[in-house]
């Protein structure tokens, strides 16, 4: 068999050959299905070859698993935003209330009283208590709902041995927020 040098054919006649043969004597050209891989230049650059486009493969299926991930977040993106849009839209926001003067109670944190539009006026809840009041404006409806978790509070308290389980919860919520100031009367 022949061995090859690293000339390429250059005759556009001969497309079925890549490269010209030196066995000791002058170059001839050779069909490639009459080579043994061993005896060609291109024998070690097959291996590299492959292992390129292994390299190749692994890279597009990270690229693959990247793109997924950057599509569930921007889908995330988009959810968000769309939520930020809702709210704005329906002018909702969170008003903490920090004060209960001039009623005998001292806030222990923030209650976080959420304020949106309702048909008439605005709706101001204080939900982890399940408490909620309306106004014609958003103060109106925080100085509203203010007023009821002092009233409620204040009655719940009296009543306490007597509460169902649903103002018991609202009770027990109500004391992680807020406290009778000491001194003050029952």
């Amino acid at each position: 068999m022949p061995t090859f040098a690293e000339e390429r054919c250059s005759s556009p006649k001969c497309p079925r050959y890549g490269w010209k043969s030196q066995s000791g004597g002058p170059s001839v050209v050779v069909p490639w299905d009459q080579v043994e891989e061993s005896e060609s230049p291109a024998a070690p650059w097959t291996e590299q070859l492959r292992d390129a486009a292994e390299r190749l493969a692994l890279s597009l299926g990270d690229v693959l698993a990247q793109s997924g991930r950057i599509e569930k977040l921007e889908g995330e993106l988009a959810e968000i935003k769309g939520q930020m849009l809702q709210m704005q839209q329906a002018r909702c926001c969170v008003v903490p209330i920090t004060t209960f003067e001039p009623d005998p109670f001292d806030v222990i944190k923030e209650i976080p009283a959420v304020v949106v539009p309702s048909d008439d006026g605005y709706l101001a809840t204080f939900y982890d208590a399940n408490i909620g009041m309306t106004g014609d404006t958003r103060e109106e409806a925080i100085a509203n709902l203010r007023l009821l978790l002092a009233d409620m509070f204040e009655d719940f308290e009296a009543q306490a041995s007597q509460l169902g389980p649903e103002p018991e919860r609202q009770l027990a919520v109500l004391r992680t927020f807020m406290r009778r100031r000491p001194g003050s009367a029952a």
